[in-house]
């Protein structure tokens, strides 16, 4: 019989599904500032918003994608977007 998740447990592993690479379960932080393109054509389409992908990591990166998956989840919202300011975090949603 399945239990629904405590709400620690949601909070952790809410949205994570195991890496189809590795099985890991747990996302890794990326540290990465900014991600390379194919070409130039593609990084003027990520820039104008008319293809998905990561620019530079204060615009998106995984890690950051993950969090706001796992609180969107959690609060029942579309968007949530974090603002750190100095050791704490403020919420927007």
């Amino acid at each position: 019989m399945k239990h629904p998740q405590a709400f620690a447990t949601q909070l952790v592993h809410g949205s994570l599904a195991p890496c189809p690479h590795t099985g890991a379960i747990v996302l890794p932080l990326y540290q990465a500032s900014t991600f390379v393109f194919d070409h130039a054509e593609q990084g003027a389409k990520r820039f104008a918003g008319e293809e998905e992908g990561y620019i530079y990591t204060r615009l998106g990166n995984p890690t950051l994608q993950q969090w706001k998956r796992k609180w969107r989840s959690w609060k029942g919202r579309k968007q949530v977007w974090p603002w750190g300011h100095r050791s704490r975090w403020i919420f927007s949603a």
